[in-house]
């Protein structure tokens, strides 16, 4: 009998051990699988964005993107800052003399986003009102989607890059801005110029990926536009009136040769209105270059 019992015994304890080994396995499977389905990239931006303190300007830039929580998280994450112009042109570097450039990325582990602090909030002038403050805002939400693509899967990259090249295939105009990035730059830059300025216009995995980190903000895209068109069409208007002056003085030196040889009162009264009206335009025309170039001088932190 005490053979029997001992039998029973180590069989009940290696049914047992069995139950265990058994039940240690599917805890296993179940912890592996709660943990692979966390999102640990969420989880690091809202660790690191309890940890940064937005200035007012930030605040209130992150409320004219209109993040969502992930896009929040993730914003703050990457520490945006505004800088006067020796610092941001330290972070940034050379912009060029043609161009000008109000933000930067820098991504990896110490991620940062640049940006050049706008001091002037608007400008009104020569029936000109320029909204700095919707550039302020633009231009963060373009370096914050560079580092929304730095978050992105490979596989997830590679789905963005390929709707972002045919979503600037059917745009003449950005095809243009972006056909100075090498390869290494172009899909993130596309994706950044697209989110910031056309999101309106995106669909599939770019209307989704745009969409987890923020909510589209009519205003400023309507903001932003009328800056681009006011600044395109005071481009031309100045343009016209160099060409107007250049024709004008052609004019003028053929009305001073004719009075010189005919030495006409009628043709002296004729050429003296000539020139008052030659002077009007070219301080037409200065004003014109003026305001201008206060604009592209507050946006360029290089002047």
């Amino acid at each position: 009998m005490l053979g029997v019992r001992k039998l029973f015994c180590n069989q009940k304890r290696q049914r047992f051990a069995t139950i265990f080994a058994v039940f240690g396995i599917v805890f296993a499977m179940v912890i592996a699988a709660i943990l692979s389905s966390l999102d640990w990239q969420f989880i690091s931006d809202e660790q690191k964005a309890s940890k940064f303190a937005p200035s007012a300007e930030i605040a209130s830039i992150a409320e004219d993107l209109q993040l969502t929580r992930r896009g929040r998280a993730a914003f703050y994450a990457a520490q945006p800052a505004l800088q006067d112009a020796a610092t941001f042109n330290a972070n940034c570097g050379d912009d060029g003399e043609a161009t000008y450039m109000l933000g930067c990325y820098a991504g990896g582990n110490d991620e940062r986003i640049h940006l050049y602090d706008i001091k002037t909030d608007t400008l009104d002038e020569n029936g000109i009102h320029y909204d700095f403050a919707a550039e302020r805002s633009t231009t963060a939400l373009h370096e914050f989607l560079h580092a929304v693509y730095a978050r992105q899967s490979q596989n997830k990259q590679q789905d963005i890059c390929r709707a972002a090249k045919a979503f600037v295939a059917k745009k003449p105009e950005l095809k243009e801005a972006l056909g100075y990035y090498s390869d290494a730059q172009y899909c993130t830059e596309a994706f950044a110029r697209i989110g910031s300025e056309y999101p309106d216009q995106g669909s599939g995995v770019l209307a989704q990926t745009f969409s987890k980190y923020f909510v589209i903000n009519d205003g400023l895209l309507v903001r932003h536009w009328q800056n681009e068109k006011q600044l395109a069409a005071l481009a031309e208007k100045t343009a016209k009136s160099h060409a107007e002056i250049k024709a004008a003085k052609g004019r003028l030196n053929g009305s001073i040769a004719a009075y010189r040889a005919s030495l006409n009162r009628k043709a002296y009264y004729g050429v003296s209105a000539q020139i008052s009206n030659y002077n009007a335009m070219v301080a037409d025309y200065n004003a014109l270059v003026a305001t201008y170039q206060k604009i592209v001088k507050t946006l360029d932190s290089e002047r």
